[in-house]
């Protein structure tokens, strides 16, 4: 072992904050790994039938949190009918993103716009019953409702 005790922690502390994969190459964090492979947006918005749809796709997690952010927020612009937020493709869903529909309700119930989420999963269906205050289904209206 060559160097002093300084030389090495500094070596050991260099080591440990840029991680590396095979080769030496820098491993890619989750959210760099999801724009490489091009995963779908998390998030979209669509109108239907005169009613705005929100879409959640996959993992709703602090890595995309951004991205559903800027969905939910484009609904404070939008004058049109009903407003739905699809929650059926969410295989996960952070608090954070529950706190962000709550925040889109309560600007909804300020404009007198319905805001309904739609849900068919326990897990999710339960931590939406925990917070409260919204208006669940189990489908998006077809163009006769």
């Amino acid at each position: 072992m060559s160097g002093t005790c300084g030389e090495r922690r500094r070596r050991l502390h260099r080591a440990r904050s840029a991680p590396t994969g095979a080769g030496g190459r820098r491993r890619r964090g989750p959210q760099e790994a999801r724009k490489a492979v091009g995963q779908p947006q998390s998030a979209s918005t669509r109108i239907l039938d005169g009613r705005v749809v929100v879409t959640l796709h996959g993992e709703i997690d602090i890595a995309n949190l951004p991205a559903v952010e800027r969905e939910l927020a484009r609904l404070e612009h939008v004058h049109a009918g009903d407003v739905y937020v699809d929650l059926r493709a969410v295989t996960f869903l952070d608090v954070r993103v529950v706190g962000e529909l709550v925040r889109a309700r309560d600007h909804a119930d300020r404009r007198d716009t319905p805001m309904r989420l739609v849900c068919l999963r326990p897990f999710t269906l339960r931590l939406l019953e925990m917070v409260g205050g919204f208006a669940v289904v189990d489908g998006l209206p077809g163009p006769a409702d």
